[in-house]
């Protein structure tokens, strides 16, 4: 039996994806990688927002693992990732850096275009806070952003870098020839590394929120 989906939403995404359902709490306040003369605290941005990070693991009807992604807290009892990491899945879990695995109980939405998903846990995690959403901001090309993720069976790692590019749907569109994309929606691009397995994983801006959780070939889209 697949993974039970309890209802179809598309988001509406109008910044970057960063999920903007009305029942995903503001979550905790955010930490800084410091500005003007400060020096930048990233250290302390990554004790901050880690332990909302999860490692998702998906199991077949045999109960075999056959693939694995990253999720991130947005609300309680509700995780965020990439719609790709939970298809086709019977059985799936969610660990935090604190306690053992938490079992995920059903898709609470989807939107297949965007390739994104928030899903509901069984239990809460102890002592986790649900991350901040970028919601209105615009950040700027260049702006720091800091990407972490459970790239396949390695603990939790945290990559470092710029947005280097903001396109529109529109402007891939034309880049490829084709209708891939809608046009009003936007994507990011940065050269912050990103592994397999960081697939749903946040990436997070100096303020410390939640820009995106699309980490696929070092881009915030894919074809």
């Amino acid at each position: 039996m697949a993974l039970h989906t309890h209802r179809t939403f598309l988001f509406p995404l109008a910044l970057f994806f960063a999920l903007s359902t009305s029942d995903l709490t503001q979550g905790a306040a955010p930490q800084s990688l410091g500005t003007g003369n400060q020096a930048p605290v990233a250290e302390d941005l990554v004790e901050s927002v880690s332990p909302s990070v999860c490692r998702i693991k998906v199991y077949d009807e045999h109960g075999l693992c056959f693939a694995q992604g990253t999720g991130f807290l947005v609300a309680q009892r509700r995780i965020a990732t990439c719609r790709h990491v939970l298809e086709g899945a019977a059985r799936a879990t969610a660990t935090f850096s604190e306690g053992g695995p938490i079992e995920i109980s059903h898709i609470l939405a989807q939107d297949k275009q965007r390739d994104l998903a928030v899903a509901k846990l069984q239990q809460p995690p102890r002592e986790v806070e649900a991350l901040s959403l970028m919601r209105q901001e615009i950040p700027k090309q260049g702006s720091s952003v800091m990407a972490l993720g459970y790239p396949l069976s390695l603990a939790l790692t945290v990559s470092q870098g710029i947005l280097t590019s903001m396109p529109t749907g529109a402007d891939i569109n034309r880049s490829v020839g084709s209708r891939l994309l809608n046009d009003q929606d936007r994507f990011i691009q940065t050269d912050a590394a990103i592994s397999q397995g960081n697939s749903g994983g946040p990436l997070i801006t100096a303020e410390g929120r939640v820009l995106v959780n699309r980490q696929d070939c070092n881009c915030g889209w894919r074809p």
